[in-house]
């Protein structure tokens, strides 16, 4: 950059905000007003039979979790809780969440179902 001469600064992929000027001053002296960038935010996970996650809201370099909801277990046994990321998808141009949801399974109840010879059900392999 020369005296008098101007350069745009704007904001990196997956942040927004205006673009601003900068000038070379006869002094030497570079000026203008650097933009104020914020990360973009991922959309939210979609709601998933049997998972539960934190990921809402989740801004871009930010991570979140999935993991099985009350009520359901980890199939196969072993697995843990998973991670996601808001990433720049280099495909769209983009911010969106970069993860694998764990696999998880309805637990089966214990106790509590209706018993007696004067009772018929259907409540046992559901």
């Amino acid at each position: 950059l020369t005296t008098t001469g101007t350069c745009s600064v704007a904001c990196a992929l997956a942040y927004s905000g205006a673009a601003s000027t900068y000038t070379c001053g006869s002094d030497g002296f570079v000026s203008g007003t650097k933009p104020t960038c914020t990360a973009q935010v991922c959309a939210n996970l979609a709601a998933t039979t049997g998972i539960s996650h934190t990921c809402l809201s989740i801004a871009f370099g930010s991570s979140c979790t999935a993991t099985c909801a009350t009520g359901y277990a980890f199939a196969p046994l072993g697995q843990t809780a998973r991670s996601y990321t808001c990433v720049n998808s280099a495909n769209t141009g983009s911010v969106q969440l970069s993860g694998t949801l764990p696999t998880c399974a309805p637990v089966p109840c214990q106790s509590g179902a209706p018993a007696g010879n004067d009772l018929l059900t259907d409540c046992t392999g559901k």
